[in-house]
């Protein structure tokens, strides 16, 4: 798995982003279910995954997520502060 990721991941030099943040562990999340799977095709999974990365501070119920309507979306994410686009 952590070689098809690295072959998803591309590090321009322009970008100004940090090397680190092209590590294939940073896209981890959006291949969560490829893992659970386990390469078992036949196992089931749930329908519906929640990750969060180990800096966020949950101040409510994780609950009121499983109903969250993406419209369609395969991903919801919030917007860093942080980072400028």
């Amino acid at each position: 798995l952590q070689r098809r990721i690295e072959g998803h991941v591309n590090f321009r030099k322009s970008s100004g982003a940090r090397k680190g943040l092209a590590s294939p562990f940073n896209f981890a999340p959006f291949y969560l279910d490829e893992f659970l799977a386990d390469g078992d095709a036949s196992k089931e999974l749930p329908s519906r995954l929640v990750y969060f990365d180990t800096d966020v501070v949950l101040e409510g119920d994780v609950a009121e997520l499983l109903d969250l309507d993406l419209d369609g979306q395969v991903a919801a994410a919030v917007e860093d502060c942080s980072q400028r686009f």
